[in-house]
């Protein structure tokens, strides 16, 4: 990957509680796969810059950020989504290992955004949490999700960028993750997806008040 203009963001899909308990085991090992993925686009997006490109963005203290989200989608457990993904997978650990940079260091950000409970809340959530932190129009976002739903997190997108203003250069990227899900498939998902052509479908989903 060429080396981005401004901040860097990475704005995490998250597919339900990260947990050893409620997950079967197909399921956590889809999750960690897809997590561990995540882990290694962070840390080589970074290290396939040129050799003193990390050292430039700790001085600078521009280190990407990732926006974790997911809300509380199993009511009978008052946890998030993305507070799982932080506590239990150990996310910000992981990614401070791999860069080589103490447990305590606080270089890497990462936040939870955990009032979401569909796709388009994740997208729509999140990219608000990044507008309003950052306003510069040179940054990069990164939109990760699994393969299923690249198409339908792509319709979101055409959706939801046109309520923003300074939002940057957005990329999705798609990670492999295994599901025993029913709808973790790709015919599924690209129906899904096709929702999307209507923008009221968009603002059912994304819990807006309003239309555009």
């Amino acid at each position: 990957m060429k080396k981005e203009k401004g901040n860097v963001y990475y704005l995490v899909c998250l597919y339900g509680l990260y947990d050893h308990i409620l997950r079967t085991p197909i399921e956590l090992d889809g999750y960690t796969e897809y997590l561990d993925a995540l882990v290694e686009l962070y840390r080589n997006n970074i290290f396939d810059k040129d050799e003193v490109y990390f050292v430039d963005l700790m001085l600078e203290e521009k280190i990407p950020s990732i926006i974790l989200c997911g809300g509380i989608t199993n009511k009978q457990l008052e946890v998030s989504e993305a507070r799982s993904v932080f506590l239990n997978y150990g996310i910000r650990k992981k990614i401070l290992n791999r860069l080589g940079l103490p447990e305590n260091s606080e270089y890497v950000q990462v936040y939870l955004e955990e009032n979401s409970v569909n796709t388009a809340q994740n997208i729509y959530n999140g990219m608000s949490r990044i507008i309003a932190r950052d306003v510069n129009p040179n940054k990069t976002i990164y939109v990760i999700c699994d393969k299923f739903r690249k198409f339908k997190v792509k319709m979101i997108l055409r959706r939801a960028l046109s309520l923003f203003v300074n939002i940057g250069t957005v990329k999705v990227i798609a990670l492999k993750r295994k599901d025993i899900h029913p709808h973790s498939n790709y015919i599924y998902q690209f129906f899904a997806g096709l929702r999307y052509l209507s923008y009221w479908n968009f603002v059912k989903d994304a819990n807006l008040r309003g239309g555009k």
